[in-house]
């Protein structure tokens, strides 16, 4: 049998797991609707609690992708009809919007493409004008490593309109400073193939005081979609209202417990200094980082212009050949940029040692 050479994970998902958290999915089956899985259930809860940095907030967890939860977020806490004013950056964030579009909201969007970033002065100068219920945001836009760090700014003045505030936060939380219960948010969506280091296939909710009344109010919510059962299936049995995935709940808890154990500051220091070394030691290679705001330079996922002479499948051939998988741009970036993910079982080293593969590539 031919000898495979072990690859490391540095995408904007899914990550390199810790040996532990693989071990995990070997756990033994066991059935939902029993004390194992109540116990283990809940031990989750109050990690996720602990994480989103909430005391009296929810954090519904489901079985589904990182989409599953902005969706979820969307049709629980949106009616139709209902006036939204928005603010995206790319790819992902379109697809928060067809969701959005697809629930019947009237949604006005602010957008910039390319890595460039919403002015904050032009999202806050709409907000002042009265005429939305809800502001929408996408946290870290993974098709450019855009972080909006201008969101918790503009959530203090959207409550202060008296709106809702919810985020997609899929590529963000646990990576960037984001509190629920400090940050304004009402609704925060998440999943674990991102920075909790876990393998694909959880997504969670954390959800306010009010984003738990309001997901009780809304209309013509479709079934799996909806929230508020799975806020119900807490309180009422401290179960989940669908057939979970089990182990991959196992994993999600090892994974939690790591970072945890790490303490929230170190983990969301770690993403930002092996994003620190990429934002530093690429563009000496000739590599330009595409979001010029430094402030807004995701610590999650970055994106860099590649060299005029080489293509994207050059530059992920060579970094393939240092032992690392990264990921191409995508649509009209998808030729000219690559992406680098910080999160999962990587280290400083790792960032160093792409660098240094990726100089060969460039002639460096």
């Amino acid at each position: 049998m031919e000898n495979c050479k072990t690859i490391k994970l540095l995408t904007a998902g899914p990550v390199t797991l810790r040996r532990e958290v693989s071990e995990a999915l070997a756990e033994p089956v066991i059935a939902h609707r029993g004390p194992k899985f109540e116990s283990l259930l809940m031990g989750i809860e109050a990690k996720l609690k602990k994480a989103f940095d909430t005391k009296d907030g929810f954090v519904a967890l489901m079985t589904g992708s990182g989409a599953l939860a902005v969706e979820s977020m969307v049709f629980s806490m949106l009616d139709p009809g209902e006036r939204v004013l928005y603010v995206c950056h790319g790819e992902f964030g379109n697809r928060m919007l067809d969701s959005m579009n697809i629930r019947g909201a009237q949604v006005k969007t602010f957008s910039e493409k390319n890595g460039r970033s919403v002015k904050e002065e032009t999202v806050a100068a709409e907000l002042e004008s009265g005429k939305y219920d809800t502001l929408a945001m996408a946290y870290t836009e993974t098709s450019v490593g855009l972080a909006y760090r201008y969101a918790e700014r503009l959530a203090a003045r959207a409550k202060d309109r008296g709106m809702r505030v919810i985020v997609d936060a899929v590529a963000a939380m646990f990576g960037e400073h984001i509190s629920l219960d400090r940050s304004n948010f009402d609704a925060i969506a998440s999943c674990s193939q991102k920075c909790v280091a876990a393998p694909a296939g959880m997504s969670f909710v954390g959800l306010n005081s009010e984003a738990e009344a309001r997901i009780h109010s809304t209309k013509q919510k479709p079934r799996y979609l909806n929230l508020g059962m799975y806020k119900d299936a807490m309180d009422r049995r401290r179960g989940v209202p669908n057939t979970p995935a089990v182990n991959t709940m196992y994993a999600l808890d090892k994974a939690l417990s790591v970072m945890l154990d790490a303490g929230m500051d170190d983990w969301i220091e770690q993403h930002r200094r092996r994003a620190g070394i990429l934002y530093e030691k690429m563009p000496r290679i000739g590599y330009t980082p595409i979001v010029e705001n430094e402030d807004c330079r995701s610590n999650s996922v970055t994106a860099f212009r590649i060299p005029d002479r080489l293509t994207p499948a050059q530059v992920m051939a060579a970094a393939n050949e240092g032992g690392f998988d990264i990921s191409p741009g995508l649509g009209e970036l998808s030729a000219s940029v690559i992406r680098i993910g910080t999160m999962g079982d990587v280290s400083e080293s790792d960032m160093n040692a792409v660098v240094d593969a990726l100089s060969q590539a460039s002639g460096q």
